[in-house]
């Protein structure tokens, strides 16, 4: 099960709604208290469904499938190094919830940190599967399988995470705001029912250390506006010889059946946002 829309709903979007819900005013302010500073920066806007799918008994799932993560911290794939001192946070991650808990089920757990000598939050952080020597696992059964074999400090250490999870009880429009150094992780959702949400994250500006997650601007005009270079390409090329209408339909041939497939999704995302409006 593949995280994020894979651009398709990132920001900037073809949907205005999603835009003006990544940068609503409220998420703003409340990024910018929690960093301490108005000079902050978008590095991920994304909405994105997460299906529940029906597993056969003792199916093999996939070591990468998101359907039960196992419990982690974001920062080792926003940024280059270990987050900074707790008290200088550098990053607010935020999930919005356009869905109910009670009918898709998929509560985030979070274990919450208590107070500077919470045994759970001792730096370094390297205690989860894709950080020093234990291999990336995302599914949890897997991954604790495979740090028990590797390191039996680390598997009773996440043994504690697990035993003081908490579940994320979302309405439609939670809000959950959080940071890279938390540790927390996705539950499946309800065979049949799917869950939407968005994410997101800020940084604060200077922290270069801390990466994009979206593809980024120049590749979503470029996708989305590339033909309307082409009449000034042949009106200064064109006397030279430049033929672009090979180019044309080679784009239109490769891109014809994927853009139809995401013009359908991007109706049915519009088509849930208007549902959802009401409510938020």
């Amino acid at each position: 099960m593949p995280f994020g829309s894979q651009g398709r709903f990132e920001f900037p979007s073809l949907a205005p709604e999603l835009n003006q819900l990544f940068l609503h005013e409220a998420l703003l302010r409340a990024a910018a208290q929690l960093l301490g500073t108005q000079d902050i920066r978008l590095t991920q806007a994304d909405a994105w469904f997460k299906e529940g799918a029906a597993e056969e008994p003792g199916a093999a799932r996939s070591p990468f499938a998101s359907v039960e993560q196992r419990m982690h911290m974001d920062f080792p794939n926003h940024a280059l190094v270990h987050p900074s001192d707790w008290d200088d946070p550098e990053t607010v991650a935020i999930i919005i919830y356009l869905s109910d808990a009670s009918a898709c089920d998929g509560r985030t757990g979070v274990v919450p940190r208590r107070g500077p000598g919470d045994p759970l939050y001792v730096w370094p952080y390297i205690k989860m599967p894709g950080v020093g020597l234990l291999p990336w696992v995302n599914d949890r059964a897997q991954a604790e399988a495979s740090v028990a074999e590797r390191d039996a400090e680390a598997a009773d250490f996440r043994a504690q995470l697990y035993a003081r999870e908490e579940l994320v009880n979302y309405s439609v429009g939670s809000v959950l705001l959080y940071r890279h150094d938390i540790w927390h992780r996705g539950r499946p959702v309800r065979p049949g029912a799917s869950r939407l949400v968005c994410n997101l994250v800020f940084k604060r500006a200077g922290r270069d250390q801390i990466n994009h997650w979206n593809t980024g601007f120049a590749r979503f005009f470029y996708n989305i506006k590339a033909v309307l270079a082409a009449p000034a390409a042949e009106a200064r090329w064109g006397a030279l010889g430049l033929d672009l209408a090979p180019y044309r339909a080679a784009f239109a041939l490769a891109n014809s059946e994927q853009a139809q497939q995401w013009r359908r999704e991007l109706r049915d995302l519009q088509a849930r946002l208007d549902d959802l409006r009401p409510a938020l």
